[in-house]
């Protein structure tokens, strides 16, 4: 590879570990600050903080993937490193907009009393984080993973089942976390 290739590979390394990063710290955070059942301003201020951090990683992501590609792009697409990680990248992108550009927002405007919302729908909104969030924390350290590795454990077909494996997994047991802290709200008769 050349040494360009090696550079815009460092930038493509260094996006995943700060997504990574900040995504740990973004969900270890989160459910800390919800131990007590409410986020306050400062708490919501320090998600935004990862969450923007997480912005740049996905840029970063997004920037150095596309000038690895376009040169290349015969040869890289047909490859199973390329593909899994276009996957996975595209996944992130998606839950990360919904995530972060309608559902957190909505979630902490129904918690700072700033929206007037209908019944049922901070259930729904609690719902979603609980559930895009570990799909968030599962493609980060996927990725990372794939990032890490010289070579491919084993074929695109695999990976990609893998993947959606330990997603649905990652799906339940944020719900699961999610209705444990409604049980616990409830039995405390503390208003979620």
């Amino acid at each position: 590879a050349s040494k360009a290739s090696l550079a815009i590979l460092k930038w493509v390394c260094i996006g995943v570990a700060i997504g990574f990063g900040a995504a740990t710290l973004a969900d270890f955070f989160f459910f800390r600050f919800i131990s007590d059942f409410r986020i306050s301003e400062i708490e919501a201020s320090i998600l935004r903080v990862f969450s923007q951090a997480i912005w740049l990683a996905i840029g970063l992501i997004v920037i150095t993937g596309l000038a690895i590609f376009l040169p290349d792009y015969g040869t890289l697409w047909i490859t199973d490193v390329f593909r899994i990680n276009i996957l996975v990248a595209a996944i992130l992108l998606i839950n990360s907009s919904v995530l972060n550009l309608y559902v957190a927002p909505r979630f902490l405007q129904i918690q700072f009393g700033k929206h007037d919302h209908l019944p049922g729908e901070l259930t729904r909104v609690r719902t979603a984080v609980f559930a895009l969030g570990p799909v968030s924390m599962v493609s980060w350290y996927f990725l990372f993973i794939l990032v890490m590795l010289e070579t491919l454990p084993a074929s695109f077909d695999l990976l990609w089942r893998v993947y959606a494996a330990l997603l649905m997994l990652a799906v339940v047991i944020g719900l699961s976390i999610g209705r444990l802290i409604d049980y616990r709200a409830r039995k405390m008769n503390t208003e979620v």
